[in-house]
């Protein structure tokens, strides 16, 4: 090798340090150990490195996110009962309703592949980088109810502020309570939606007609409002497939 290779490979490792690229600049160095590096050699150790950056950072997310087991679009696409709009569905999950702070609702009657379809976007976000953070509504209201009763309200503030600094917080069974209390639910979609916060929601209820599950109707639009708003939409419908045999699957 040789000296002005030498020095712009050190060059290199030194800037990928600065980078906090210790791994890929020790890779670089411990290559160039054995003799000439060309470029083609650099660009299949960076290649590499970003394959395995990225697969770890996908595993990073996605178990910080509690969405479980990844699911991906053919997974859904397999099943022809889902009767989904591939155009729609490719669409979406190019995740730009991330990018443009919409809403996302899908709602449809039980078993038709809502929660299904909400995990195969989180995936993908996950795999793209973005933070994601599944929870279901019966789960986070529980939470933060209980938070509620603090005399000073800086824990349930505080609690809304960790939801809401998420790329993507997706809310399942949503509003699957009992007994709830209408301006809680107010204050957290108010909230969220103050926060620019994206939201993937699933629901058996018609979005316009959220209002209707409230017993304060002016409560119940403004809680309709903030999460319509500028919101997509997907109708999951067909049969239940869960009652579906494998052979019909």
């Amino acid at each position: 090798m040789t000296k002005n290779t030498a020095d712009n490979i050190n060059s290199i490792c030194t800037s990928l340090e600065v980078l906090g690229q210790q791994r890929l600049a020790d890779e670089v160095r411990g290559h160039s150990a054995t003799g000439m590096v060309s470029l083609e050699d650099l660009s299949v150790i960076f290649e590499s490195s970003a394959a395995r950056f990225s697969n770890e950072r996908f595993e990073r997310y996605l178990r910080r996110s509690k969405v479980g087991t990844p699911l991906y679009l053919q997974d859904i696409l397999d099943i022809p009962e889902r009767n989904l709009d591939l155009e729609y569905m490719e669409q979406l999950s190019t995740l730009g309703f991330i990018s443009n702070k919409n809403n996302l609702l899908i709602w449809g009657s039980s078993g038709t592949g809502k929660t299904w379809t909400a995990k195969m976007l989180a995936t993908t976000a996950c795999s793209k980088g973005l933070r994601t953070r599944w929870v279901t509504f019966p789960a986070l209201y529980d939470q933060l109810h209980r938070l509620s009763r603090s005399t000073d309200g800086q824990p349930l503030e505080g609690k809304l502020a960790y939801y809401s600094r998420f790329d993507l917080l997706c809310i399942d069974e949503f509003p699957n309570v009992s007994d709830m209390d209408p301006l809680l639910v107010q204050q957290i979609f108010n909230y969220f939606s103050e926060a620019g916060t994206t939201m993937l929601m699933c629901m058996q209820c018609q979005p316009e007609k959220l209002d209707e599950l409230f017993s304060i109707k002016s409560i119940g639009q403004s809680i309709r409002g903030r999460i319509l708003q500028g919101a997509k939409r997907l109708h999951m419908t067909g049969p239940d497939l869960r009652m579906l045999s494998s052979s019909e699957l």
